[in-house]
Order: C-alpha cells, then structure tokens, then sequence
C-alpha cells in the first residue's frame, strides 16, 4: 500500500515537472540568427504567471480518494476528499 502511495505522488510530481518545462523557451529557440534580445526589469514584472494546481491521491479502506491541490500557493483547493471516479 505504502508503495502504491510512493508511485502514485512520483507520477503526479513527474506529471507536473513535465508540464512546468514544457512551455520553457531556450535562448537559442528564442533568438534566431545570433539575434539578442534585450528585455528590461520593469518590463517583466508585470506578467502574470498560470496557477499550477493537480490531485493528490490517498487510499483509504482500499477506496482511492482525491483533492485538488495549488503547487503554486501550497493549500487545498477543494474542502474534502472526494472518491476517484
């Protein structure tokens, strides 16, 4: 059982480790024939940044429940545990 919860967070923190890189641009993506680009301070600090929310899963009485929980601000989303579909 223990084992099952272990592999269950792995997959979700592999899930939303894949999700954060996948809209990371590179430099050399970003920047085409040796083109540099120069971004201000003040110009950055006003974007705004996705939410990274997921479920985490626990299994009670051999019942798999889930709750919805914000990476980003570190609390639950959801009031209680609810049954996975």
């Amino acid at each position: 059982m223990k084992i099952k919860k272990i592999m269950a967070q792995g997959l979700i923190a592999a899930a939303v480790f894949t999700s954060a890189l996948s809209g990371t641009a590179f430099a050399g993506e970003a920047c085409a024939d040796d083109e540099v680009s120069v971004i201000a301070a003040d110009d950055t600090a006003g974007q705004l940044r996705q939410e990274i929310v997921g479920y985490r899963y626990v299994l009670k009485d051999g019942i798999w429940y889930r709750r919805l929980w914000s990476y980003t601000y570190g609390k639950w989303l959801e009031d209680e545990w609810t049954p996975v579909p």
